[in-house]
């Protein structure tokens, strides 16, 4: 069974980041704190909630990168505006075609 707290050290150890790192999260608001006498405790449901939201957006990130160049050649959009993923997906369909020509 898998512990409902760790400490700052643990949290530092399994996300690969230093301590000082975790505490600047920890003051920005980033991950909650359980208070236990006066150590400070992350719950590990938050911890995994904040790694798998971190995870979603930067799927996001890519995904809207991604489209932002399919749809211009590699050049921004003068509008700012994003393109539709239909319209990436088959410009992208329309560039594999020439290639097997």
């Amino acid at each position: 069974m898998e512990p409902l707290l760790i400490t700052i050290n643990d949290a530092a150890n399994i996300l690969a980041i230093s301590t000082r790192t975790v505490r600047r999260m920890l003051d920005r608001g980033d991950l909650p704190t359980v208070r236990v006498g006066r150590s400070i405790r992350i719950p590990t449901k938050a911890l995994k909630d904040w790694v798998e939201q971190g995870t979603d957006q930067s799927e996001k990130l890519i995904q809207t990168r991604f489209i932002s160049r399919c749809s211009t050649h590699g050049k921004k959009p003068s509008s700012g505006q994003l393109v539709a993923p239909t319209t990436a997906s088959k410009e992208l369909d329309d560039l594999l075609a020439l290639k097997k020509t």
